[in-house]
């Protein structure tokens, strides 16, 4: 049974997947004065997740409550938990539409949200159930008493959706430095050590990611005569296609299908630029990851990816077909460079210790306001 002053942190599952761990790590930064459970939905966890949250001396529970059938089951067992001075976070939209339909037993409901929402539901369903789902998911962050977002364009998409500029909280979205640090040594034979420009991705291969776009840029690339090698990392229902498109295009020896690899680390760490055509995004962890290994980054021109780049020193971006060419041209000829010295390219306020110190620093101002009252 949770006990009074609690935070209780729903989340689609206690599987390792980088929004569910970031959001654990934010739980971490507030444990010591406001004790957090963490509840995952499905029954699916990771063990490493699990023992993660056991280390640091939080609760966790499983609620074995897979799908949107689900639901209504999931609000069932959590309210028997809940008392009116929880703090109820969710994330994601399974969670958010539970915290939407529990009865007003816990004394705030915040939501993380990690999308534009509308945006990504064009590439998860057909369009009609993607603004019915869409719709659905901006009436309960509505109803909540905060949404926390990950960087400032979201924020200002979310004013436009309806969302009060007073419920909103910006925590910028971050990596775990010491956990890239540890990860980055594994040692890896899928990537030789050649002198020639080395490009990676890595990311789901879906549409909204635009992988069939880079494979046509670099079509264009090879066809000039340049050398290069584009490796491609992550699994998803396009990949049969662009492995197809791969050979046909005799594309074979430049371009390299990895796979999912649950640590991607090295191999960011052992190309020399990261690259994405993304159509939307939050703000990527895979960019930050490799800005922080010190990977200039090649981006397509969208809100999120312009938070992170700083034009000439730490990446560009690009708008078309013709501008990619350009840029990765410019990279492997030596005509393009970029102006830093620095290990580490990543924005400082996009740092673990900076965002976790925002996001205390925000939950000790809850806490006081509520002592007042």
């Amino acid at each position: 049974m949770v006990k009074k002053d609690k935070a209780i942190f729903l989340l689609p599952s206690l599987r390792s997947f980088s929004p569910i761990n970031g959001i654990i790590n934010l739980a971490m930064s507030i444990n010591d004065i406001l004790p957090c459970m963490i509840v995952g939905m499905d029954k699916d966890f990771s063990i490493d997740v699990v023992e993660k949250i056991k280390r640091h001396n939080m609760e966790y529970l499983i609620l074995d409550c897979n799908g949107f059938k689900n639901i209504l089951k999931a609000k069932k067992k959590l309210q028997k938990i809940l008392t009116k001075k929880t703090i109820f976070f969710s994330s994601m939209l399974r969670p958010d539409l539970t915290s939407n339909i529990l009865k007003k037993s816990s004394s705030l409901r915040i939501s993380f949200t990690r999308d534009f929402i509308d945006r990504q539901y064009l590439y998860d369903y057909n369009y009609f159930i993607s603004k019915a789902v869409g719709l659905v998911h901006f009436h309960a962050l509505r109803n909540m008493d905060y949404v926390i977002v990950l960087s400032n364009s979201m924020k200002e998409y979310l004013i436009k959706k309806g969302i009060k500029i007073n419920q909103i909280k910006v925590v910028n979205n971050f990596i775990d430095e010491l956990e890239i640090i540890k990860k980055k040594t594994e040692i890896i034979f899928d990537i030789k050590e050649e002198k020639i420009a080395k490009f990676i991705t890595c990311s789901r291969i879906i549409k909204r990611k635009r992988i069939e776009f880079l494979i046509k840029g670099f079509e264009k690339i090879r066809d000039a005569g340049l050398n290069f090698r584009f490796y491609i990392l992550g699994d998803g229902e396009e990949k049969d296609h662009i492995k197809s498109l791969i050979n046909y295009k005799n594309l074979k020896e430049n371009i390299i299908l990895l796979g999912h690899k649950d640590n991607p680390i090295p191999y960011i760490d052992r190309c020399d630029f990261y690259i994405s055509a993304s159509i939307a995004e939050g703000i990527s962890r895979s960019v930050m990851e490799a800005l922080f290994l010190g990977k200039p980054c090649i981006l397509s021109d969208i809100d999120g990816h312009r938070e992170l780049v700083i034009e000439g020193k730490n990446g560009k971006l690009f708008k078309d077909l013709d501008e990619f060419v350009s840029i990765i041209s410019g990279v492997i000829l030596g005509k393009i460079n970029f102006n830093n010295s620095e290990k580490n390219l990543l924005p400082e306020q996009y740092s673990m210790n900076y965002n976790k110190e925002c996001f205390r620093e925000f939950i000790v101002n809850i806490l006081e306001n509520m002592q007042v009252k």
